[in-house]
Formats: C-alpha cells, sequence, structure tokens
C-alpha cells in the first residue's frame, strides 16, 4: 500500500527549506537514499518552470552539495 503525504517545513534548519523558501511556486518531491552509509544523500525531483530560480535557489544552498 502506497502513502502520499503532503506536510509544511516549518523550521529553517531542515534541510532544503531555504530551497523551498526561495522558489514558493516549485513542487519539491525528496527521496533518501538510506544504502549509502551514515549520512544517506537526498534525491531531489523539482517541477519548477523556468528552472533558472531553482538552479540558482541550488547554487545558494548550504545543504545541497551538487545538482544536476
Amino acid at each position: 500500500m502506497g502513502l502520499v503525504a503532503e506536510f509544511e517545513i516549518t523550521c529553517e534548519a531542515l534541510p532544503l527549506v531555504e530551497v523551498a523558501t526561495a522558489v514558493p511556486a516549485a513542487t519539491m518531491e525528496v527521496d533518501i537514499q538510506f544504502n549509502h552509509g551514515n549520512r544517506p544523500p537526498f534525491i531531489v525531483h523539482v517541477t519548477r518552470d523556468p528552472a533558472d530560480a531553482i538552479k540558482d535557489a541550488f547554487d545558494t544552498s548550504s545543504f545541497v552539495a551538487e545538482h544536476h
């Protein structure tokens, strides 16, 4: 059985909050890759057009190491 949850993150210290705040029109789907050691990477799929705003937010985020 699948589960879909929609929630609002209000703590600014959590990952990707600064990205979501910078581009409120974006839809972000976050997956965590648990099989990658103690600090599993987040894989984020973003729906936003044009993509420049989300790229700028990722570039300035202290949490994002790389994006494609």
